[in-house]
């Protein structure tokens, strides 16, 4: 749990990092008011810290991994050699180790990748079709966002995007898009994502953001 005093006249708690508890309260409040707090919001806690438990990923054989939505079996490959693989092939993963955090390495390794190849294309493509330009693209392993676009027009998004449906991953992209010419969440920016959204033919941005906050947990690692 991280708790954060500032100027501000409420107490706010939510999940901060899809797993860790975040709570911000005004500069002087005493801690015996934050104390009540959380007893009050005891229930909402726990019914969150057991959602993040259903869904977080095991990292076994056997177990089924998403991608682009999709779930596929994690099937055991046999060992021709002592180099640690997975192998995805459209239908199943395969791998010949079952060391979890192995495991889980080569998974993100995978996730890395695959996540740079369709990114980079897609936002190719709607840069092309909406006349826009960007300076840089990053894959981080970024926990808290989904994306970011800074002042210099450098755009960044987490690899766990990958496991989400491609129509999302478009939303964000936008998301990002629509930052290099408004740097903020004004009206004027969510009607920016909008408009970028009806001319690459997304769901609405009201769909996709109520959809990446119901399911950001089944992106646990």
């Amino acid at each position: 749990m991280k708790i954060i005093r500032e100027k501000r006249k409420t107490l706010s708690i939510r999940i901060w990092k899809w797993w860790e508890l975040l709570v911000k309260v005004p500069k002087k409040v005493s801690q015996k008011i934050i104390l009540d707090f959380l007893e009050k919001h005891k229930t909402w806690i726990s019914e969150k810290q057991n959602l993040f438990e259903e869904n977080s990923q095991k990292f076994e054989i056997w177990e089924k991994f998403l991608f682009f939505w999709e779930e596929f079996d994690l099937c055991e490959l046999e060992a021709k050699n002592d180099k640690n693989v997975l192998i995805f092939d459209s239908k199943k993963f395969f791998t010949n180790t079952k060391n979890p955090e192995i495991l889980r390495e080569l998974f993100i390794k995978f996730y890395k990748k695959e996540a740079k190849k369709y990114i980079s294309k897609k936002i190719s493509e709607i840069c092309e079709l909406l006349n826009l330009s960007f300076n840089k693209l990053k894959i981080t392993s970024a926990s808290s966002r989904w994306g970011s676009c800074n002042s210099k027009k450098n755009i960044s998004f987490s690899f766990r995007l990958i496991l989400a449906p491609k129509k999302s991953i478009d939303y964000v992209i936008v998301h990002e898009l629509a930052h290099l010419s408004e740097m903020n969440h004004s009206k004027a920016f969510w009607d920016l994502v909008q408009n970028y959204s009806d001319q690459i033919g997304i769901w609405s941005y009201k769909e996709n953001k109520k959809w990446l906050m119901q399911n950001h947990l089944k992106t646990n690692f």
